[in-house]
């Protein structure tokens, strides 16, 4: 989809398989067609690989699933990483590993399990060539060591680092994702500090609505590029394009 004055842009992460959409999620898309390109849609706990899937078929071409477990539903049922890790070698439309990665704010003591199960997922993106995309929250030392390993393209979900995080990103070739919440006070300062070549958008929807009013929603991912146009001194349809081929790049889905 195409905006006459903004050109094209994506939301590459948003949990429209949350219980929240459930009873508009015919509307939620609709509204999101109407000014995007394409949904990404992440894989959270173990039942949401299949309801994003489900959502996929539903509306091929403009969702596209992920497979994945999120730390905190690894913890709670690490067997179930054994049938995702079938899943996403099973499923040939699935576009991403995620989301996955390390969650210390709600869960520092366990961080090794977390490591181990983290591992565990980038093999398997390794084995399948599928791109990471990453949950890292109050980890950032650990979750750099940990993605050494990784030989696939790197999705840092969500971007809550400092200039030190956007470092480091930039010299190991990831690309940092930008969530609704950039247009938060607080948050605007970094968005002069992260190149355009490795910046995605997202929402992370039902969760960061721009304006903290209520159930975020794909649609919202054109208050970020707003936002992001006027600090970069950038035009919108300029940025959006930029972002765009990054996306399509970054999972490499496309022909990208």
């Amino acid at each position: 989809m195409t905006d006459a004055l903004g050109g094209v842009v994506i939301d590459n992460h948003a949990h429209l398989d949350d219980k929240r959409f459930k009873k508009d999620i015919d509307e939620v898309v609709k509204r999101a067609k109407e000014k995007l390109d394409a949904v990404f849609l992440p894989a959270s706990s173990f039942r949401s690989n299949r309801r994003v899937l489900q959502l996929h078929r539903a509306y091929p071409e403009f969702l596209y699933p992920m497979a994945g477990m999120d730390p905190m539903a690894c913890l709670k049922k690490p067997e179930k990483i054994d049938d995702v890790e079938i899943w996403a070698k099973e499923e040939k439309d699935i576009i991403a590993i995620g989301e996955v990665g390390l969650e210390y704010y709600h869960a520092a003591e366990e961080k090794e399990r977390q490591k181990i199960n983290l591992g565990r997922f980038i093999a398997l993106a390794n084995e399948i060539h599928k791109p990471l995309v990453i949950h890292c929250r109050e980890a950032w030392s650990d979750i750099f060591k940990e993605l050494e390993r990784a030989e696939v393209n790197v999705i840092l979900h969500a971007f809550s680092g400092g200039l030190e995080e956007i470092k480091r990103a930039i010299d190991s070739s990831f690309y940092i994702s930008l969530a609704t919440n950039i247009c938060y006070p607080e948050n605007i300062r970094l968005i002069k500090h992260i190149p355009l070549d490795i910046m995605l958008l997202e929402t992370d929807s039902p969760y960061l609505h721009p304006y903290r009013q209520g159930r975020n929603e794909p649609a919202n991912v054109w208050e970020s590029a707003r936002k992001i146009s006027e600090i970069k001194g950038i035009e919108l349809k300029e940025l959006n394009n930029i972002i765009n081929k990054n996306t399509w790049k970054a999972f490499k889905v496309r022909g990208a």
